[in-house]
């Protein structure tokens, strides 16, 4: 064989292996591209199968909107009971909880309307010299132990007038004091609250006040300042509605000579008096009780009086007592008559309930 012929029978070969090789190649790329195809293909229908056994929401109708997924509210805790809203007739929704505001529920029946007690201020000459804004003065006090009352009783201490308080001689005790505050007249008021700054001697130390049960005058000697004597004030008054001496040691119902402390509670005894005496007639005094309350409010001062007050010495009694004095003074010999005798009324039926609560030996 020539050497031209055996080169040619070379290059023949040689491009016979190049295309042997090229072959493999082309035929796994169009293998891949095959499968990928199909693949997309069976994919596609995989995904048709699976969108149709999904079932699709219902068509929305023009006149009822998407229900919205419900979404639990956090409450308030301060927020009234919350009230579900009534379901539409054809709304299949549930109910939502409304956190409005809502109007406040009733007072209880057995929550005492407020009562308004008309008081005009009556000034000692001494006081109205030394104090020249002593109207405003006793009208500061006033509003500030009228504030304890409506709080906690039901209670309001209105002040309607000013008058002096003339000495017709000077008081040499806190009994004439009391006694000289009855010339001032009451007019359309329920009380009259006499100021001065005579201070008195009593037999358990100084007098800071002087009134008697469901009277109509209270004296108030103002040394102490206003806060002080503002929580008198509020001590005074409680007597006027029944409340009497206690041994409690925040109460404001200790007695003068123990120091009645400026930061105070009302304490359980008058809690209980207060509720029997909110509507007492001032005017008539303890005789406008119903005997139900009058004997409520003995048992109650037997159980929680103070140990050096005597234990016949009742709000009922020692009312009794002072309707008849007062009427001695206004010159009612009748009514003055009728209270003496209720007087001893009521204190035989102390007698016979300390005898059954404490009989004599042998009985």
């Amino acid at each position: 064989m020539a050497l031209a012929d055996l080169l040619a029978t070379l290059d023949r070969k040689q491009a016979e292996m190049k295309l042997v090789t090229v072959r493999p190649r082309v035929s796994t790329m169009m293998s891949s591209a095959i499968v990928a195809i199909i693949a997309c293909w069976f994919g596609s229908q995989s995904t048709r199968v699976i969108a149709q056994q999904v079932p699709r929401p219902a068509a929305r109708s023009s006149s009822t909107p998407a229900a919205k997924p419900a979404v639990p509210p956090v409450a308030d805790p301060r927020a009234p009971a919350a009230t579900p809203r009534p379901k539409s007739p054809t709304a299949s929704a549930a109910p939502t909880v409304t956190l409005s505001k809502q109007p406040a529920a009733p007072v209880s029946a057995k929550t005492p309307a407020v009562r308004e007690i008309k008081v005009l201020v009556a000034g000692g000459s001494e006081y109205r010299t030394f104090y020249s804004d002593w109207q405003s003065r006793g009208r500061t006090i006033v509003e500030g132990a009228s504030k304890h009352f409506e709080k906690e009783f039901g209670l309001r201490f209105q002040v309607v007038g000013f008058d002096a308080w003339e000495y017709k001689k000077a008081a040499k005790t806190a009994d004439e004091a009391f006694r000289s505050l009855h010339s001032v007249k009451l007019g359309d008021a329920d009380l009259v609250i006499g100021f001065t700054l005579v201070s008195f001697a009593g037999p358990r130390g100084e007098v800071r006040g002087l009134t008697q049960y469901f009277s109509q005058y209270v004296v108030i000697p103002d040394g102490w300042g206003v806060p002080g004597a503002t929580t008198r004030l509020v001590h005074e008054l409680s007597h006027v509605f029944g409340a009497f001496h206690v041994n409690e040691k925040n109460s404001v119902m200790l007695p003068g000579f123990e120091k009645t402390p400026r930061t105070f509670e009302f304490g359980r005894a008058m809690e209980e008096t207060m509720p029997l005496t909110h509507d007492v007639n001032l005017k008539e005094g303890v005789g406008s009780l119903s005997p139900e309350a009058q004997q409520a409010l003995r048992t109650i001062y037997r159980t929680h009086h103070h140990p050096l007050e005597a234990i016949d010495e009742d709000p009922v009694v020692v009312g009794y007592r002072y309707q008849s004095m007062r009427a001695e003074l206004a010159g009612d010999t009748a009514r003055s008559a009728k209270m003496k005798a209720e007087l001893q009324r009521v204190k035989r039926i102390s007698s016979a309930q300390e005898i059954e609560e404490h009989p004599a030996p042998g009985k």
